[in-house]
């Protein structure tokens, strides 16, 4: 009877951790159903660099997001495109939206590539009189339309520059799905039957 019981909460433990590692996506990502990816924008109060951007996105389980096309860019940009996303006006009488996986080396700051390895393809929606590599040094993309909220790109300095505030935020992607909220349920339901296993295994036969 041991033994069968133990076998069986072994055997759900196995079950729920492997559901689990399929899922990666934060509950808060959105799905589109154009490319099967999952976004989602994350703000932060006092800006952010690109680097710790990068890191954070690859922390959560993703990566910064990379739109590569038309319709990839738009659903990115409706997550953000919100007054709380954009800086205040720098000193160029611009406004700037938040990081995205797009990025040039300090070595070759206009020649840009996504944080996936891919290098930028012929979609390149950039915004008035960009890359202009202002600040030089190694380069972020993030969203840029001059004065006004927009889906096309801009660079900057990837830690800042004077006079910029930095981007007040980031969109990650995913390519896996976010974990149901009944996956959680299910893993506090194994965790309790593994603590059986170890209560029955530590139990002295009669």
């Amino acid at each position: 009877m041991k033994r069968s019981f133990r076998l069986r909460a072994l055997l759900a433990v196995s079950a729920v951790s492997s559901g689990l590692a399929a899922s990666e996506a934060s509950a808060d990502a959105i799905l589109n159903p154009g490319n099967g990816h999952y976004y989602e924008a994350v703000w932060v109060a006092g800006g952010i660099t690109w680097g710790d951007a990068a890191a954070a996105a690859v922390a959560a389980g993703g990566f910064l997001a990379t739109p590569m096309n038309e319709s990839e860019n738009a659903f990115v940009f409706a997550l953000v495109d919100s007054a709380s996303f954009f800086t205040p006006v720098s000193v160029n009488n611009d406004i700037v939206g938040p990081w995205l996986g797009i990025y040039s080396s300090a070595d070759a700051p206009r020649s840009f590539s996504y944080v996936t390895g891919a290098a930028l393809g012929s979609y390149a929606p950039w915004g008035p009189n960009q890359p202009d590599t202002w600040g030089g040094g190694a380069q972020g993309v993030t969203y840029y339309a001059g004065i006004s909220r927009g889906p096309t790109w801009g660079d900057m300095t990837q830690t800042g520059s004077a006079g910029f505030s930095l981007p007040l935020g980031y969109v990650i992607e995913y390519t896996t799905a976010p974990v149901p909220e009944p996956a959680a349920a299910l893993l506090m339901l194994a965790g309790v039957a593994a603590l059986g296993v170890r209560r029955a295994q530590a139990r002295p036969s009669a």
